[in-house]
């Protein structure tokens, strides 16, 4: 699993991964629909979304009521088989209501997926993973690298991208002095850190 701070690069990242897992025959558009009768007068748009394969990796990013798909679920689209139970359920188009001016009727439909190849480190919180990729930008936030590094189940398996010392990761000072304080207070030197 890819992990990145930003959604623009979530999005390129499992635009790319798709791309090239799938052949293009193989790959299907899913798009958000937008239907709107306005003084008799029906239209609609269709807004692409994102592009998955047949066994595609997706994450449920909206409770589903008439089935047990939750909200951060990962699966396979289509038919959706549960990564936690291997339980298989339906993926219906989720019917959302827009509100807008009296005389006009408005509605989406759109399947609650999105691509999980790659995830922000916000929306991985409480997985543990087989393997990642963090996707480090300049003056990452310690706790944001914490967040993303600590998925992973085994240390060898994390893989850090874009990787700069001298930028990417640095220790907070305030903490370097107390663990060097913490280990003078039990008898051990303090490391040159």
């Amino acid at each position: 699993m890819v992990l990145s701070f930003k959604n623009s690069s979530i999005f390129n990242y499992n635009k790319n991964i798709t791309e090239k897992l799938f052949h293009p025959e193989h790959l299907y558009q899913i798009s958000n629909t937008t239907y709107t009768i306005h003084k008799d007068v029906a239209s609609s748009t269709h807004v692409p979304r994102f592009t998955v394969g047949e066994g595609s990796r997706v994450l449920v990013n909206k409770n589903s009521r008439g089935s047990r798909l939750v909200n951060g679920e990962t699966s396979s689209p289509l038919i959706i088989v549960l990564d936690s139970t291997q339980e298989t359920q339906e993926l219906e188009p989720i019917k959302s209501e827009l509100v807008l001016e009296s005389d006009t009727k408005s509605w989406t439909i759109e399947f609650q997926i999105q691509p999980a190849y790659a995830l922000t480190y916000h929306k991985s919180h409480g997985q543990t993973l087989d393997v990642v990729f963090l996707d480090v930008e300049k003056h990452l936030q310690p706790a944001m690298f914490y967040a993303g590094a600590s998925r992973v189940r085994c240390s060898d398996h994390l893989f850090v991208l874009n990787f700069n010392a001298a930028d990417s990761i640095s220790a907070d000072p305030y903490a370097l002095e107390e663990y060097k304080r913490l280990r003078v207070s039990i008898g051990l030197p303090p490391l040159p850190i």
